[in-house]
């Protein structure tokens, strides 16, 4: 197996972008540099990984959540207790951070770091959020937005006595991240500031590190969900980018219309996660209602209605493939290679391997199903990621068909799962690359379909 193609890099975020952000306010120079060339190190995340836009099912076909992503969720709780001080006192902010009533600032600065690249200019800004004031002994929250694929780093914590707080941090996946104080009774966050020099194109961390303070720069991004993707497979996970922070006890199942199993809606390492508490998503355009979601300033989100989940415009029409009708086949990646009696369809590196939805067709009178398959995995009996093989109902049931890397297709009887028309669908994605991360191994397996039997009693 190979890497990514690095062009699939250039295209994404850019050639030699800097990871940096751009919001000006005051502070102190000085620091230390470092480097790091192993992947995701940076910022207090673990390696590699990413939200699972290949979340595949496990057994019996519900959608899992994929690859983690090094980002998110909770950085961190603060524990109570004063802001103290960091070294010599930092300048104080203006305007202040203060107010008895919930409110919310976006903060930022800017500093001069000393370094072996010379001196460097390093910005960084984050968003606080006081749910209930800065008074004493009530919540605050820290997030920061990955600046390029968006997941939010949150911490949260209580106020100290003298509304400030410590061991504050949140960072993004190019290892930039803050560690410090919130100064009481109205101060800003002030403290260790690491900050990458290197290009996001790369996974050769190179850090500087000084002291910064972040003061009050305007107002926080109104609350947005928005999908990762235009449209998933039936057995992915569907993935929201938050801009603001989830209250958690607003997190509820959801019915959604046509489905048998309720949706899970949870936040899973900055982002929310929604996944079928059993089967699939069923194929098609499927209305959501996210309204009774709130961020921790109670907050509605505005939010997508409905669903994409791709399903292909006709049906295969000729089990024996001696004719195939490609409008039967829905690509997320692929490539299809047909001759007459074979379907086979090979991966898509830049678009993160194989995935795709297959129209069967069938009625009530169906009870089982035939498929003669294989996986030809290239070099290796078992590839990167797990190939699966699901079918799915219209209804979201769904049951898992044993497929593995073998020199000759195999005959597989699988019972239906739940209605009419069915879908198989083959899911063997990888996580999409991060900025100043290692790109995955690349998936160069081909799925091979001889023909297929909807079966009756």
């Amino acid at each position: 197996m190979r890497r990514f193609a690095q062009a699939a890099w250039v295209v994404i975020f850019g050639l030699q972008l800097a990871c940096n952000a751009s919001t000006p306010d005051s502070n102190s120079a000085g620091g230390s540099t470092s480097s790091d060339a192993s992947a995701g190190q940076g910022g207090g995340f673990g390696k590699g990984g990413s939200p699972g836009q290949g979340a595949s099912p496990g057994q019996g076909g519900s959608p899992g959540q994929g690859g983690s992503p090094p980002i998110g969720g909770a950085a961190g709780q603060g524990a109570a207790g004063d802001s103290g001080s960091a070294g010599s006192a930092p300048p104080p902010c203006s305007p202040l951070i203060q107010g008895t009533t919930p409110f919310a600032a976006h903060v930022a600065g800017e500093t001069d770091i000393d370094s072996d690249a010379g001196v460097v200019h390093a910005q960084f800004e984050a968003d606080l959020y006081f749910p209930e004031g800065r008074n004493p002994n009530a919540p605050v929250v820290l997030t920061r937005t990955d600046p390029y694929v968006k997941d939010l780093s949150v911490w949260k914590g209580t106020l100290g006595p003298d509304s400030g707080a410590s061991n504050l941090w949140v960072g993004d996946h190019c290892s930039n991240s803050i560690k410090g104080q919130l100064l009481g009774p109205s101060g800003g966050i002030y403290g260790d500031l690491t900050f990458n020099i290197g290009p996001a194109s790369s996974d050769a961390i190179h850090s500087v590190t000084g002291t910064v303070l972040l003061c009050s720069q305007g107002g926080v991004p109104a609350a947005t969900l928005s999908p990762t993707s235009p449209a998933i497979l039936p057995t992915q996970a569907l993935w929201l980018t938050q801009s603001t922070p989830v209250d958690p006890a607003t997190l509820q199942p959801l019915t959604l219309p046509g489905m048998i199993a309720t949706i899970t809606v949870a936040e899973s390492q900055g982002r929310i996660l929604l996944v079928p508490s059993s089967g699939s998503f069923p194929p098609g355009e499927l209305a959501l209602d996210l309204s009774a979601l709130r961020d921790v300033m109670a907050h509605p989100y505005a939010s997508p209605t409905t669903i994409s989940v791709l399903k292909p415009a006709a049906i295969m029409a000729d089990p024996s493939l001696t004719s195939i009708t490609q409008e039967a086949v829905a690509l997320q990646a692929g490539h299809i290679q047909q001759q007459p009696g074979v379907l086979r369809i090979s991966a898509d590196n830049y678009k993160g391997g194989l995935g795709f939805a297959i129209a069967l067709g069938g009625d009530a009178a169906n009870t089982s199903l035939r498929l003669r398959q294989r996986f030809i995995c290239q070099g290796a009996t078992t590839s990167y990621q797990n190939p699966r093989v699901v079918v799915v109902a219209s209804d979201g049931a769904s049951v898992k068909v044993p497929c593995d890397c073998d020199s000759a297709p195999q005959d597989q009887v699988v019972s239906l799962p739940g209605q009419g028309p069915w879908y198989v669908v083959v899911d063997e994605l990888l996580p999409p690359m991060l900025p100043c991360n290692m790109p995955p191994w690349g998936v160069t397996d081909q799925w091979e379909l001889d023909e297929f039997e909807l079966m009756k009693p």
